[in-house]
């Protein structure tokens, strides 16, 4: 991979740091075990973006340090905005309640949605 180091020696990091096996990974992630076994010995690597994208998320690390890249090994917090932003929009997309939750909440003015938040934020506690 000239002067970048593997894939499966920063899969193998993440995975330890996070203290996250195999078998987690392909639990949580609904990735083949196989898959999983071949990045870790370097016989395969992670072509998919998505599938790039979902350890990376699970492991809590940079998709381009995961690759090998040198840049740092953790998540931006941006990222982690966008991922969160992705999540909304595939809930928004494919659960009827949730949309029509939030499309309450965007109808509601600037007095009652400052009231909303503050009775979210001591629900949340």
């Amino acid at each position: 991979m000239n002067n970048q180091v593997e894939l499966k020696d920063r899969l193998l990091q993440a995975m330890t740091m996070r203290e996250k096996k195999s078998v987690d990974l392909a639990r949580d992630l609904k990735i083949p075990k196989s898959a999983i076994s071949q990045y870790l010995s370097g016989k395969r690597t992670i072509k998919d973006s998505k599938r790039l994208y979902e350890i990376a998320k699970y492991l809590d690390v940079s998709e381009a340090w995961l690759m090998g890249f040198d840049v740092p090994m953790e998540r931006p917090q941006m990222q982690k905005n966008n991922d969160i932003l992705a999540d909304i929009i595939v809930r928004l997309r494919t659960d009827s309640d949730f949309f029509s939750v939030v499309v309450d909440l965007d109808s509601l003015d600037k007095e009652k949605f400052q009231s909303m938040k503050q009775m979210l934020t001591a629900f949340m506690k």
